[in-house]
């Protein structure tokens, strides 16, 4: 049974919304060297930093990237 799972990035002192990140979400097994070579599902956040994904029950990995330099992520 899948639920809708929102995942929401802020950023810096202000809390400030991190829009157009690309999200990756991946099932954790245990095991990197396998849960890497797959994603499950990806998205991108909006523009409050939100990125809504259907999920069953489980472990996972989220992994983000941006084309954009954000001073906090490194």
């Amino acid at each position: 049974d899948e639920k809708k799972v929102t995942v929401r990035f802020l950023g810096g002192a202000k809390k400030v919304p991190l829009d157009n990140l690309r999200v990756t979400i991946r099932t954790h097994t245990g095991d990197w060297s396998v849960d890497q070579q797959k994603s499950l599902t990806d998205g991108k956040t909006d523009k409050d930093g939100r990125a809504d994904f259907s999920l069953a029950d489980g472990w996972y990995y989220v992994e983000i990237a941006s084309d954009k330099e954000w001073p906090y992520l490194n």
